[in-house]
């Protein structure tokens, strides 16, 4: 089975690719495209495609605290188009493959899955997984995603295509503050002192 590319002239000035298969046996010539032709969907006409950036989810929130796991993943979907292509009509899918990811404070990620959020019986502070992150020092920070998406279409019902090359879609960038944590050992009795270190009647003194 031989895979053909070729172009077509309609006569005036514009040329068309299309694409075809078929048996090749050693009588026949190597130069010839033989059986039905089907419009090529390129990487360039992939890249075009309105392909919808991942949504940047952090966990806990837009802050979290240093030398602490961060959760950080992306929500995306498979994604379909019906666009027209020399008269037919084309189904494309979309696929997002993998993930790069940009922490903000030079580290730099690239995951093939999405992630997704913490477990019900995970802490939202410090709970590890495979796409999460530990920040070393406070301080205000943007978080970046490029998705990279695979394709593949089918004309007219026709069988599913793999699109040669991959598109990548970068998301807008979401903040997040890195705070630090410090613990106070106190030794009054706050029944017998309300007023002692550490106790309510001291807050804000």
């Amino acid at each position: 089975m031989v895979d053909w590319d070729y172009k077509r002239n309609d006569g005036i000035s514009n040329w068309e690719t299309f694409q075809t298969q078929a048996c090749s046996y050693p009588s026949d010539p190597v130069d010839r495209p033989v059986g039905p032709s089907r419009p090529a969907f390129s990487i360039t006409e992939f890249r075009s495609l309105a392909l919808k950036p991942a949504k940047i989810v952090t966990q806990p929130g837009r802050h979290t605290l240093k030398g602490a796991y961060t959760n950080v993943y992306a929500e995306v979907s498979d994604q379909g188009f019906s666009p027209r292509l020399a008269g037919k009509v084309i189904s494309v899918r979309a696929h997002p493959s993998s993930f790069a990811w940009n922490y903000g404070d030079g580290t730099t990620k690239t995951f093939t899955i999405q992630g997704g959020p913490l477990r019900p019986d995970q802490a939202e502070l410090d709970s590890e997984t495979r796409t999460s992150h530990v920040y070393t020092a406070t301080g205000d920070y943007h978080i970046s995603v490029s998705t990279t998406y695979t394709g593949e279409y089918s004309v007219d019902g026709g069988p599913w295509v793999p699109i040669i090359g991959t598109a990548q879609v970068n998301s807008p960038a979401v903040p997040i503050s890195v705070w630090r944590t410090e613990t106070h050992l106190y030794a009054e009795n706050c029944l017998e002192n309300p007023n002692g270190a550490g106790c309510p009647g001291t807050a804000g003194k």
